[in-house]
């Protein structure tokens, strides 16, 4: 039985010719989502029948009238008032299947893995949802559909905050103190040169933008960098001397401020606590 009449056959009986969209996810590292990659991607789907070509039926063995209307596509109801409507077994074709197929059972489809190549593209985001057309749900007529919903992977060592990242580093006390220059490694292993400010207090917060997370509008977020005052504990001998050096200049300092304002700036900084 040709094709064209078999389609015709399920277009008249109310049967879908388009297949349904498929939603499903993938993860992406931050490179990949920063530069795009075509990937691959596999999923349980119900697969078009290969012995029937998704009709369902038994080609071979062709139609048969319709034993309900006795192959006119119509029916009288038992009304109070009959009327004449479309046959509901056949869909008004007046023909049904002589034999459904064996594979499917009737059902067209069958379930089975299906593998998908998808190419993403530069700059996407977590939670972004890609569309690929006809790449959905196979159908009698066309393919369904396929939404791909992206998620991306917080890189190792840092916390996520929306599309901001958040790393720590470590930094001397002479650094705390006097300022300078250090290295810090960004997500995507680039080493950037950072200024630390003079009298910079432990948990400090140093931001450098677009060098977060990939986000919406082909941007990125920000890095955050918190630092940490490291406190060293195997102080040479010439090393102690000298903190206590500076010990006794702080010591001095003090003792050389009036009773009075001392007073005040202790009483300001508990009220603060």
């Amino acid at each position: 039985l040709p094709i064209y009449l078999l389609e015709d056959y399920f277009v008249r009986s109310g049967e879908p010719l388009a297949g349904e969209d498929i939603r499903t996810s993938f993860t992406l590292t931050l490179a990949e989502a920063m530069y795009g990659r075509e990937i691959e991607i596999s999923f349980r789907d119900m697969l078009r029948c290969t012995a029937c070509e998704g009709l369902g039926i038994d080609a071979a063995a062709g139609l048969l009238a319709c034993s309900k209307c006795g192959g006119n596509g119509r029916i009288v109801t038992e009304d109070a008032v009959p009327s004449v409507i479309p046959c509901y077994r056949c869909g008004g074709s007046g023909q049904v299947a002589a034999k459904v197929c064996e594979q499917c059972a009737g059902q067209r489809f069958v379930m089975g893995q299906r593998s998908v190549r998808v190419r993403i593209p530069p700059s996407v985001y977590e939670g972004q949802t890609l569309r690929m057309k006809k790449k959905g749900r196979e159908g009698v007529r066309e393919n369904g559909d396929l939404f791909l919903t992206l998620h991306v992977t917080t890189p190792v060592g840092y916390k996520k905050r929306e599309y901001d990242l958040i790393s720590e580093k470590k930094i001397s006390v002479t650094e705390a103190v006097l300022g300078g220059e250090v290295d810090i490694e960004e997500p995507l292993g680039k080493t950037l040169k950072v200024r630390i400010p003079p009298s910079s207090s432990s948990g400090k917060m140093i931001r450098i933008r677009g060098y977060g997370m990939t986000a919406p509008k082909a941007e990125r977020g920000a890095l955050y960098v918190r630092l940490q005052i490291r406190v060293p504990d195997d102080l040479s001998h010439k090393e102690r001397q000298l903190y206590l050096e500076l010990a006794a200049l702080e010591q001095e300092k003090e003792e050389g401020v009036p009773e009075e304002i001392r007073g005040e700036d202790e009483a300001e900084e508990t009220a603060d606590d």
